[in-house]
């Protein structure tokens, strides 16, 4: 006996599939104490946008950042940006935020663009965020 199956039946079948594991998967909800949680950090969350949260009072934060773009077409071409932030929060309502921004540069054999090999201060930044309503 032979069995064959069109793309109909097989696309009925994997969308059944996926609801029944999707149903599987989900639990009963149940309550939960709110002092169980804990403060989820937003400023990071997203990635291109800036969240609502600041941090906690006394917390202090380094961060480096770097992006880079690489290419190989009639040459050699890579280039960074670097951004070196420190942050601190010194109540529960204020953060400040400051530091230096730093490139580099190694271009060689590249039309339409001249040879560089070199690092750079590119500029700096402050920032200052408050927190002006509180979550609760």
């Amino acid at each position: 006996m032979r069995v064959t199956m069109n793309s109909r039946q097989g696309h009925a079948s994997a969308l059944c599939a996926a609801v029944c594991l999707f149903f599987w998967g989900c639990g009963a909800a149940r309550a939960e104490d709110a002092n169980s949680w804990h403060d989820i950090e937003t400023k990071y969350i997203f990635g291109f946008t800036i969240g609502s949260g600041i941090g906690l009072e006394g917390e202090k934060e380094f961060t480096v950042d770097t992006i880079g773009r690489f290419g190989k077409r009639g040459g050699h071409y890579a280039a960074t940006e670097t951004k070196y932030e420190f942050e601190f929060t010194p109540s529960q309502f204020i953060q400040i935020e400051f530091g230096a921004l730093g490139s580099t540069h190694n271009i060689g054999g590249v039309t339409d663009l001249d040879d560089r090999n070199q690092a750079a201060l590119a500029g700096g930044f402050a920032e200052l965020r408050y927190l002006a309503l509180e979550r609760t």
